[in-house]
């Protein structure tokens, strides 16, 4: 209820409350396994996705390299084709709700989405770089912050359910 409250705009007070347990607690509804992957479904279905979009990326980029496209041209081909499968996973799979997102809004949202990751990435990678992490350490770094912000942003923004 917290979760669908947040989403719908709807504000929360915090109030205390006395703790009642009955027998000990002998009973609880909580299911550690169950309960966990059902939280981390979304993350986990989010990751897959982009692993996919890295994989068609990297299979594309190769291919249209070998085929004799210049570099440019191989990156600009790839990254398009990869992204239009990851919108489409991440819009009918991973978040479902998405689906009721109108499509011009999503595929906007999703855009400036990548771009803001592309910018960001670029300035984080420097900005580690510069106080003296190394290069592969920043990158590896900034990815991971620009994929915990970017489920974020695709789940609550561009995606967001109603």
């Amino acid at each position: 209820m917290l979760v669908r409250a947040a989403r719908d705009g709807i504000g929360l007070t915090t109030i205390p409350i006395e703790t009642v347990y009955e027998d000990g607690n002998a009973v609880s509804h909580f299911r550690p396994v169950r309960d966990s992957l059902r939280v981390l479904a979304p993350v986990a279905g989010f990751a897959a996705s982009s692993l996919a979009a890295f994989a068609l990326d990297t299979a594309l980029f190769w291919a249209l390299s070998v085929a004799g496209a210049p570099i440019w041209a191989a990156l600009a081909g790839a990254r398009l084709v990869s992204s239009a499968g990851n919108f489409s996973l991440n819009r009918w799979v991973v978040f479902r709700g998405g689906a009721r997102t109108p499509l011009l809004r999503a595929l906007l949202g999703y855009a400036a989405l990548a771009a803001g990751v592309l910018l960001g990435g670029i300035l984080l990678v420097d900005a580690l770089v510069t106080v003296g992490v190394g290069l592969l350490t920043a990158k590896v770094i900034a990815d991971l912050v620009l994929f915990c912000l970017s489920y974020v942003a695709q789940r609550l923004l561009v995606f967001r359910r109603g």
